[in-house]
């Protein structure tokens, strides 16, 4: 806890949302941490693809969604992440070392 900081519990709202034609097709609230909406974001989209045999071509998303390890999981379901990728290669500890580096189908 930081000083001067009152604690706060926070929640977020996550959608799967088909664009086309503009409707929520699963939500999930979950705690806001991005850990958390990652495993939610791969529980929806399998969930729908469960209940309703849809399977999304592309996924659009802010910088939570551009975590490696959420991008190699689209990418292995040939699902096309639209999301802005972490920039670590600034950062003075060993996190821009990543063990699981992104392939897109292009590259490999």
């Amino acid at each position: 806890m930081r000083p001067g900081l009152d604690p706060f519990f926070a929640y977020d709202a996550n959608y799967l949302i088909d664009n086309k034609v503009g409707i929520i097709i699963d939500a999930v609230g979950t705690r806001a941490k991005r850990a958390v909406e990652i495993a939610v974001t791969q529980t929806m989209v399998d969930r729908v693809e469960r209940r309703f045999d849809l399977r999304p071509r592309r996924l659009a998303g802010d910088t939570v969604y551009g975590a490696v390890r959420l991008l190699r999981w689209l990418v292995d379901r040939n699902i096309t992440p639209h999301v802005p990728v972490w920039d670590k290669s600034t950062r003075p500890d060993d996190a821009r070392e990543q063990r699981w580096p992104v392939k897109f189908r292009d590259q490999q």
